[in-house]
């Protein structure tokens, strides 16, 4: 994406996917509110999960961004020199750090790169040990990244403001709503994503399959929406053969922005702590969400309210309470089928 807008710029420095995008979103209007003259460049990866789509996919179109620079895999004598041109050349003044830290070291090396050699004033930076914790709150929940990045960057007051929601244009939600209605025709139905990017999100077909058949029985009119991305297709398509109402299979079909806006207005979204769990949330989407031990509870549940969430608590006290990817192993399969109905069929009936 090309670099256009103000002539006073901020970085924007965040790596990951989808689901670390739509965190960041409350962190995006901080930041706008905080410096209005500035334009907001992202500085980010290419996702390390071959079916994950590029933040910049999910963040273009948002307020306030005007371009995008590449950060590089491995941070080498090379590419550190490249980078800091691409820096230089875009004219920015501040950078702002959202990226979770891999430890004190990784901090300093990111400090000194940014502040001594780029020159750049940070905001952000998770210098105190602190900063590099989730705190826990009331009922055995931690803060969610959002509430993390707003502590350590000073910024407060923006997460109740439902500024966790996406800026979807009109012609993005038409566009989306057309190909999701070509489809189904129908009025009332289920987003379901099962598939995560690692392999300690497998619930297991078998589970899936049996919450799919309690809901398809109960309301056999109900439309179902398969979001995912262009490599889970002939996957979902299998779980649609087994389901009595209408079918839209949508993966790989559409960008992260139209997905969340075909969601829109779906009874609920079923499926795994993900992209797109994230972005059904983003529009205000209930989600019945089924979560591995990879993080401790809370810190990655969807934005909102009226969410259930099933977290395999029993491996709570052994996740540690720092930002990074940690293995869930085989924790999610705790979680039991009957109780993942349960919640979707209280959904359902409240819609």
């Amino acid at each position: 994406m090309g670099i256009v807008g103000h002539s006073k710029r901020i970085v924007v420095f965040r790596r990951g996917s989808i689901g670390d995008g739509v965190v960041s979103l409350p962190l995006l209007a901080a930041i706008r509110d905080r410096w209005p003259d500035h334009d907001i460049l992202l500085l980010t990866n290419e996702p390390v999960a071959r079916n994950a789509a590029p933040m910049m996919q999910l963040l273009d179109g948002e307020p306030g961004i005007a371009g995008s620079l590449a950060f590089p895999a491995g941070l080498g004598l090379a590419s550190g020199f490249g980078l800091l041109g691409r820096l230089r050349r875009a004219g920015a003044d501040r950078l702002v750090y959202l990226s979770e830290p891999n430890g004190f070291l990784s901090v300093c090396r990111d400090w000194l790169f940014f502040r001594i050699c780029a020159g750049l004033a940070v905001t952000g930076l998770p210098v105190c040990s602190s900063d590099r914790l989730y705190l826990e709150q009331a009922e055995g929940r931690w803060e969610r990244e959002t509430d993390r990045l707003m502590r350590v960057c000073g910024f407060s007051g923006h997460e109740e403001q439902g500024l966790h929601h996406l800026n979807l244009h009109d012609d993005e939600k038409e566009t989306a709503q057309q190909m999701r209605r070509a489809e189904i025709g129908a009025e009332r139905f289920i987003a379901f994503s099962p598939i995560g990017k690692t392999a300690d999100k497998d619930w297991g077909n078998d589970r899936w399959q049996e919450v799919l058949s309690a809901l398809t029985s109960a309301s056999p009119d109900l439309a179902l929406v398969l979001i995912g991305a262009a490599s889970d297709r002939e996957k979902l398509a299998e779980y649609g053969r087994h389901w009595t109402g209408p079918v839209a299979n949508l993966c790989g079909k559409l960008s992260p922005r139209l997905s969340a806006a075909a969601m829109m207005g779906a009874d609920l979204f079923l499926g795994v702590d993900s992209g797109p769990m994230h972005l059904a949330a983003s529009v205000d989407v209930p989600c019945v969400a089924v979560f591995s031990a990879r993080a401790k509870p809370g810190v990655w549940y969807p934005a909102g309210a009226g969410h259930r969430v099933h977290y395999p608590q029993s491996y709570a006290a052994d996740v540690p309470a720092v930002p990074g990817a940690h293995d869930g192993g085989k924790s999610i399969r705790e979680i039991a089928a009957e109780d993942v109905i349960a919640s979707a069929r209280d959904l359902l009936g409240h819609r």
